[in-house]
């Protein structure tokens, strides 16, 4: 039976959830920000913040009796006016990771939790037996990067984010202005890094969608991009609008993970999932990955609680906890959880850390806080996803 292990400490002052959380072979870190101290607030510089958040990071690879290798995926959350220098930050993960890169994507958010924090970054370690694999550079400029398309170890796949630029016939690397053009290029991408990897579409178990507000109208159109190449069944999936992706042209950036093994899907019994090209959730190999649950009512597919933080945070969590006890699980299954708040939500957030604690109230969980631009609903001010690794 595996057995979570939480590492000693909490994510954040005054948070009930850990820093990092070990299940299953997984090490789940939270989102991890600059430290202030009494006397010091974190420093200004991006490339010094990103050197201390590495620290904590490294204090948890000590802890999980890992190495820096053994870090499969990193999300770094960055605020648009940071982004003039989040170049520089290269240099750090060079520092850190030498030549084993983890996957990894980058995403600028509307604002981050941690005051005067230019960058916050969470990650998974992966300390489960086994060789780790990752895609090989084929070009230059791919060999300059500080990450890798994708990584693979104890069974399961983990690919950085993708954008959709093609190459023209000069050889330039351009976006096309056409979105449904952009999520093919994006879909077409994480085919070819999965069969490198030896997986495929069928093997995908959670997808992450990043839009920009330019892409709204005609995202809903991406369903035919997703059902020609993923087929189904499908994957979970979240999709949230964030301030602007880390290239000006870029609307769409989707990350994902895939798992070798028996996968199905979850579903408590909710008719509206039928027509999406995503589901409520997906276990495999004893993983359940959650799609983002909004404040929505199963069956009316109306939201609950428009303008209560409270109200559509316990719609959010009863959702979850429904989805998990389908596959046979508890909450106490629990071990990571990103809550993605829209700017309006900061107003309430003293209770959603009330709500979270009736749901979750042991804090054995990893947890980032993402402030998106907003959520695909504009009534929602809260989405939350999850991931349960089950005995």
């Amino acid at each position: 039976m595996a057995r979570k292990r939480a590492f000693p400490g909490v994510s954040a002052p005054g948070a009930r959830s850990a820093l990092a959380v070990e299940k299953g072979g997984l090490v789940w870190v939270s989102a991890l920000y600059p430290r202030p101290t009494p006397e010091v607030s974190p420093p200004t510089d991006i490339s010094a913040q990103m050197q201390d958040i590495f620290a904590q990071l490294d204090a948890v690879v000590r802890w999980a009796g890992a190495s820096r290798a053994d870090v499969v995926k990193t999300v770094d959350y960055v605020i648009p006016s940071a982004l003039p220098t989040y170049r520089a930050t290269a240099e750090v993960r060079r520092d850190y990771f030498g030549e084993d890169f983890p996957a990894s994507t980058g995403i600028v958010m509307e604002g981050l939790l941690q005051p005067e924090a230019l960058v916050g970054v969470e990650a998974v370690l992966s300390v489960a037996p086994g060789p780790r694999r990752a895609t090989v550079p084929a070009d230059e400029r791919s060999r300059r990067l500080t990450f890798r398309a994708g990584v693979e170890k104890g069974g399961i796949l983990w690919l950085s984010g993708a954008t959709g630029r093609r190459r023209d016939p000069s050889g330039s690397e351009v976006y096309p202005p056409d979105l449904l053009e952009q999520a093919d290029a994006i879909y077409t991408r994480h085919h070819l890094a999965l069969e490198e990897m030896g997986y495929s579409f069928a093997q995908v178990v959670k997808t992450v969608n990043y839009l920009t507000a330019d892409a709204l109208p005609a995202y809903r159109h991406t369903a035919q991009v997703r059902r020609h190449y993923l087929k189904g069944p499908f994957p979970a999936a979240t999709g949230v609008v964030v301030n602007r992706l880390l290239h000006s042209q870029a609307l769409l950036e989707v990350d994902l993970v895939a798992v070798k093994g028996k996968r199905e899907e979850v579903n408590p019994g909710w008719d509206r999932y039928r027509e999406l090209t995503f589901a409520p959730g997906v276990l495999a190999e004893g993983m359940l990955f959650l799609s983002g649950m909004g404040a929505i009512h199963p069956q009316r597919n109306e939201v609950v609680g428009v303008g209560n933080l409270a109200l559509q945070a316990e719609q959010c969590y009863t959702l979850v906890a429904m989805v998990v006890e389908e596959a046979g699980g508890s909450l106490e299954d629990v071990v990571k959880v990103v809550e993605y708040l829209t700017p309006s939500a900061l107003r309430e957030r003293e209770r959603l850390e009330e709500v979270r604690r009736q749901f979750l109230p042991d804090g054995g969980y990893a947890l980032a806080q993402p402030v998106v631009q907003r959520l695909l609903r504009p009534e929602m001010l809260i989405e939350v996803e999850a991931v349960a690794i089950l005995d």
